[in-house]
């Protein structure tokens, strides 16, 4: 991966700012990630500034800066959030960890301190670290408490770092464990030297020692990329001064589209601060719902008025490609609001995709989905071409929920129908849910598991305890800081929203209870996904649909053209034995019997399997089915049987 090269409107942004640079230098500081704000303040440690546009580097290049915990890389120039890529540094929480017995980067350093007993090595100098051995025999062992003893006064013999190291390494029949001992107390005698470098009489190569035992614990703990140091970071929001104007911070003016967008698009730092602490939640909830999610966290900073400023940064996940996709190189991407990849032409090269595209049907889970952010009220949750959300191999993988629980999207009820269509908030296009119809290419019954995950939530609390998690972490002594409220009028949408879609749903959830005629879980969830994609299949039946996109893109799945031309379908089950599923659809008797007549017709050349019959008034048909003969049943309604009765089309190509 580039970074694009950056522009002459960034570097004239970043000249401007030559004299405030000095004074944020003075703010370089560990800074209170995540959850845990409160460390900071209890500590007194000042805030970064940041306010910095950079200019793009190539991957592997130097650091531009150093700033508040964070190697700064390059300006971030995706979307439109001002901001800036960058990999962790160390800070003074990492040196906590380094001198802490039971931490994984106290293990890690005392490994290669041992080795380096054992043997000269490459990743500490000699003198520094030998300067420590004799506070590191002081401070004794439980394990080895009399050879501890016996080897301090052998160095007292020596009285010679570097000659005693030696001799150490010398002594082959020195033990594996105790050379292990020294060296995690050869570490907390640095640490020591470290604390009380101020005081007359201190070691005076701690310092130095410390810098090489925390280099190598990045080295080591980071490698490959998926280490906590060698992890990119994307952090957003970094607002500062000369994007001010009236109390209102503005997008930069290479990052916005135009001046009406960059004016209407202006908040003050409360607004952006809230922004910030809104998609972490909604990161944060989506975890909670079972979607695997990227890991964010809140950076506090300030900007140069000192008004508290919230950045948002996201780590970047291993594996991770978004849904835009590289067609030619057989990535999955949208078109026409269908996930695809395109085929292999005989005449192109190897790992080379010039061919149609087919619907791609190799993410078994991804229904699922749909519901879950529909809950969220996330109208901007795929995004435009598919790059706000992605995937790791075949598994969905959640990002940029900037857009979601917005409170005029998640105030509203009735806006999800019991087939996952649902109402768009506005007729303008940026107003749309965009490229939902991408879950639609599974079946009804993996997309009602998404309302199943809801249900769960819902009964063990895991979600509204994020906010209420959030709700208590933001209860601060400042407006900038204080979204208590906030996040409590959001939960409560959300509550509600919550109990919409799962009253929308309440019937076919019912579906889980039936009796299906077995006491093997297998059986069961077999007849009830059988049980839900057939009613999906009556509905497709009944009602206008469509098999091919305007682009030619043959449907694995067929859609319903109109949704509210869509024929609604019920479930229930009859409570005596042979504890028969009937499945209903009410209407005016004209209707119904074109409905009744259609419904005989397709199934005339089936084994009769159901029943199919109308009521006496003439308003409703019936398909009454035997509990365990619903499976074969519902292969009479396959979605290929029904696109061959109606589009004269049976399965399409597909990669599966």
């Amino acid at each position: 991966m580039s970074i694009p090269a950056k522009g002459g409107a960034d570097r004239y942004q970043a000249s401007t700012l030559t004299h405030f640079r000095n004074r944020l230098r003075e703010f370089v500081t560990t800074i209170c990630c995540g959850l845990s704000r409160f460390r900071g303040r209890a500590e007194q440690a000042p805030r970064p500034r940041f306010g910095v546009r950079y200019r793009a580097c190539e991957v592997g290049g130097e650091p531009l800066a150093v700033e508040g915990g964070y190697r700064i890389l390059s300006d971030k120039r995706k979307g439109i959030q001002p901001g800036f890529i960058a990999k962790r540094d160390w800070t003074e929480g990492d040196t906590r960890k380094l001198l802490d017995p039971v931490h994984k980067f106290h293990r890690v350093a005392t490994d290669a301190v041992a080795a380096w007993l054992r043997d000269a090595s490459d990743s500490f100098d000699d003198e520094t670290l030998a300067e420590f051995i004799k506070p590191a025999l002081a401070l004794g062992s439980k394990k080895f408490p009399d050879l501890m003893k016996s080897v301090a006064r052998m160095y007292e013999s020596v009285a010679d770092g570097p000659a005693f190291l030696k001799m150490i390494r010398e002594h082959a029949s020195a033990q594996d464990g105790f050379r292990a001992a020294l060296a995690s107390n050869i570490i907390r005698a640095v640490g020591q030297a470290c604390q009380s470098q101020k005081n007359p009489g201190c070691l005076p190569g701690a310092k130095a020692a410390l810098d090489q035992l925390s280099a190598l614990v990045m080295i080591r703990v980071g490698g490959s990329g998926v280490g906590k140091f060698d992890k990119w970071h994307y952090v957003k929001l970094d607002y500062y001064e000369s994007d001010k104007f009236f109390g209102k911070y503005f997008l930069p003016k290479d990052r916005s589209l135009g001046i009406i967008h960059r004016w209407f698009s202006a908040r003050s730092a409360r607004e952006h601060n809230k922004a910030a602490v809104r998609e972490a939640l909604a990161n944060a909830l989506m975890s909670a719902l079972g979607i695997r999610s990227q890991k964010q966290k809140i950076v506090h900073a300030a900007y140069d008025d000192g008004t508290p400023k919230l950045l948002l940064d996201s780590t970047d996940v291993l594996g991770f490609k978004d849904f835009a996709g590289q067609p030619e190189k057989g990535e999955r991407y949208l078109r026409d609001g269908v996930l695809v990849r395109n085929t292999q032409r005989s005449e192109d090269r190897t790992r080379a995709f010039t061919g149609e595209p087919v619907v791609d049907l190799t993410m078994p889970a991804l229904g699922r989905n749909k519901i879950l952010l529909l809950l969220l009220a996330d109208r901007d949750a795929i995004g435009f071409d598919g790059g706000n959300k992605g995937y790791v191999g075949n598994e969905f993988i959640g990002i940029d929920s900037g857009e979601a629980l917005t409170l005029a999207h998640l105030g509203r009820r009735g806006d999800v129908n019991s087939d996952f269509s649902f109402k768009h908030p506005g007729w303008l296009p940026h107003q749309r849910y965009k490229n939902f119809s991408m879950f639609d290419q599974s079946t009804f019954a993996e997309k009602m598991e998404g309302v199943r995950q809801i249900a769960r939530a819902k009964a063990d609390g895991t979600d509204t305890a994020v906010f209420n998690t959030y709700a208590a972490q933001f209860d601060a002594d400042t407006p900038e800081t204080d979204f208590s409220h906030d996040i409590g009028l959001m939960k409560r949408l959300y509550e509600g929203r919550r109990e919409g879609i799962l009253k929308t749903f309440e019937e076919r959830l019912a579906v889980d209870k039936f009796h299906f005629g077995s006491i093997h879980h297998e059986v069961i969830n077999v007849r009830r996904d059988a049980s839900l994609n057939l009613l999906d299949g009556l509905e497709k039946l009944t009602s206008p649909t469509i098999a091919v996109t305007k682009n030619g893109i043959k449907l694995a799945y067929l859609q319903i053209a109109d949704p509210s031309k869509r024929k609604e379908w019920h479930i229930h089950q009859e409570g005596d034995l042979p504890y028969n599923i009937v499945f209903s659809y009410s209407g005016a008797p004209g209707e119904i019997r074109k409905v009744h007549a259609g419904l005989c017709e397709f199934c005339r050349d089936k084994r009769p399997l159901a029943n199919i019959s109308l009521s006496p008034d003439g308003k409703e048909v019936r398909l009454t089915v035997q509990h365990d003969a619903v499976v074969e049943m519902q292969r009479n309604f396959a979605h290929e049987e029904i696109a061959r009765h109606k589009h004269g089309s049976g399965r399409p190509p597909v990669v599966a």
